[in-house]
């Protein structure tokens, strides 16, 4: 079995770390794959920097779909390969094509609610060689059914993984960034990380720690990410009169001593929001933290009730700080909810188990189809 992944987004968002987490464990496992993405990407120097093999592919080829299609060919039958994972929107339509024109096995990630396909030829090349999907939600395979009228025998559901050694909580990190940042030790941190748009619940947030500040003075809340919504969001916070305790920190290409510095990780998701399994959520794991979130597309994946975190019926601002009270004032909990939380991303979200899951994919659509 020998493997290309395909990604040709210059951004790396949820299909790019998927990808790139699925690289590691394959380099793990000594599988024999190659990336192709775009020269200079971020994805590009995350792999270069592993060790990853690449398979460079230049930026201006991507408005040529016929000279995209002409070296992806190339490469497929120079290198003998056997099956093509494209892993977004971006590259489904020219992993398609290549897959068709070698006769190659065709699997992509599908991991939003976008259409499988845009236009007449982009859906006769989907239906024909597109083989199988593979998507991190329940939601998802849903849509894909009903809307897109996708074979659901064609449909596998592998959560996503992280390699643990790369995500855990690191008390140094906690005390330099706190420190850094103008947090005291015995300050009770609830974070948040996300672009600040709508459907990402940061005002929801805002509104609950106004309510429940007066009574817990030593909590703070850190606001992680960039958006449209900061400038509103920055108001919000000074109307409510919590400007003094709520950190807007900005972009961050380092997200480790973020996390660590967190006691609380909060994520009040409004319906309508595209990132039904949010990665961020999954990392709140990794790193042992007592997590509220809201009951909003595959969420609850992350949360055993009442064991690691509260999901939250709806988008209450009583019930967000009911539950954000719970922990504040609960240093017990709060350590008890992050050991479960620990192990609920042990059980479900690391790189072997995903690995394992999507090459038992691979294979199996190699050895029916072969």
């Amino acid at each position: 079995m020998r493997i290309l992944l395909l990604n040709l987004s210059g951004a790396f968002g949820n299909n790019e770390f998927i990808l790139f987490q699925l690289a590691l464990g394959l380099k793990k496992q000594k599988a024999d794959f190659t990336v192709a993405c775009l020269k200079n990407s971020h994805l590009f120097f995350k792999c270069k920097r592993s060790n990853i093999a690449i398979f460079e592919i230049e930026p201006k080829l991507q408005s040529s779909r016929l000279k995209l299609n002409k070296k992806l060919v190339q490469f497929i039958r120079e290198q003998k390969l056997s099956l093509i994972y494209s892993s977004s929107s971006d590259d489904r339509a020219a992993a398609s094509a290549a897959a068709f024109t070698t006769k190659i096995k065709h699997i992509a990630l599908v991991n939003d609610f976008n259409p499988l396909h845009e236009g007449l030829i982009d859906r006769k090349l989907t239906e024909y060689a597109l083989h199988h999907v593979i998507t991190t939600s329940k939601s998802i395979v849903n849509t894909l059914i009903s809307r897109e009228k996708f074979d659901s025998s064609k449909i596998s559901v592998v959560l996503p993984g992280l390699n643990e050694h790369d995500f855990y909580r690191d008390d140094i990190k906690r005390r330099n960034v706190r420190g850094l940042l103008g947090f005291a030790d015995d300050h009770i941190i609830i974070g948040n990380i996300g672009n600040l748009l709508p459907f990402e619940g940061q005002a929801l947030l805002l509104e609950a720690f106004a309510d429940i500040l007066p009574e817990y003075t030593r909590a703070r809340v850190m606001i992680v990410g960039e958006g449209e919504l900061k400038d509103e969001l920055m108001r919000q916070a000074q109307r409510f009169g919590v400007q003094k305790q709520v950190l807007f920190a900005g972009h961050r290409d380092e997200f480790s001593s973020m996390y660590s510095s967190f006691d609380i990780y909060v994520q009040p998701y409004a319906e309508g929001n595209k990132d039904v399994l949010p990665l961020s959520v999954m990392q709140a794991l990794a790193y042992r933290l007592p997590i509220i979130i809201t009951n909003v597309g595959d969420m609850a994946e992350f949360v055993e009730e009442g064991k690691n975190g509260f999901v939250l019926p709806n988008r209450s601002k009583n019930q967000l700080a009911d539950k954000i009270t719970a922990l504040v004032s609960d240093d017990s909990l709060r350590e008890t909810f992050g050991e479960h939380s620990f192990n609920i991303f042990k059980s479900r979200f690391v790189n072997d188990r995903m690995t394992d899951q999507t090459i038992e994919v691979f294979r199996k659509i190699l050895d029916s189809q072969a």
